[in-house]
């Protein structure tokens, strides 16, 4: 039995073409360059720098679906940047006006802003926000709103630290701890509870004394004031 042989149908395909770039249909019988090059260890863009598109995947312009399984569900690496002139990852709006996110060469990351102020032997996450300020949020859930969370606001008047507990639900407390690694306790805490007049701090215990707005495990050390410690004239008010 010999080697098949193979037939053409219909008109001949013709075309021209580059070493190492991956062929298109630029008609219906015509072979050309496409935008793709394989070199034989990597898969690129042409010139290695030219815009990417994918209308997969419900209208994001590109995916990467990595296989399941542990271990092996790897997403991206970017190998980029060596210092604060480049960027190893930059994302902005459609318009290319605004930056969102970048990770500069230096390490530096910088989210609202493409320029994060460096500062010697440090990593920097700077944040710029509108006129209004900037906020950083962080929680248990999808949802603060529901969840609850601590919320960092800066604005121009000064900074906002927030812990807010779920819509509907229960008083968040602000904790303050110090100590060793996997040795954490609290040293002072902050009620969320009753009005701001109502307003109780605890420090050396996690304990609140109702009706006092100040609870300390320890004495209070005054000596160092000029002023002393001030009670009220009339015990109980």
């Amino acid at each position: 039995m010999g080697a098949p042989q193979y037939e053409q149908a219909g008109a001949d395909i013709g075309g021209t073409g580059t070493t190492n770039t991956i062929p298109r249909w630029t008609g219906p019988s015509t072979l050309g360059d496409s935008g793709l090059i394989d070199d034989g260890s990597v898969i690129y863009t042409t010139a290695r720098n030219a815009a990417f598109g994918s209308t997969s995947s419900a209208g994001y312009r590109a995916r990467v679906l990595a296989a399941a399984g542990t271990g092996s569900a790897f997403g991206v690496r970017i190998d980029a940047g060596t210092n604060s002139t480049d960027y190893a990852l930059r994302i902005a709006n459609q318009a290319t006006t605004s930056d969102y996110f970048v990770v500069r060469g230096d390490g530096h990351v910088g989210i609202g802003t493409p320029a994060p102020v460096s500062y010697a032997n440090y990593r920097t996450l700077a944040m710029a926000g509108a006129a209004t300020g900037a906020i950083i949020d962080m929680g248990p859930g999808t949802n603060l709103q529901t969840s609850g969370g601590l919320q960092i606001a800066t604005t121009a008047t000064g900074t906002d630290i927030n812990a807010q507990g779920p819509s509907g639900g229960a008083a968040a407390v602000l904790r303050f701890s110090a100590g060793t690694w996997g040795a954490v306790p609290a040293r002072m805490l902050v009620s969320g509870s009753g009005t701001q007049a109502q307003s109780q701090v605890a420090i050396g215990t996690s304990s609140f004394t109702s009706g006092c707005s100040l609870t300390v495990a320890q004495s209070i050390d005054a000596s160092q004031s000029a002023q002393g410690l001030k009670l009220p004239a009339t015990p109980g008010n």
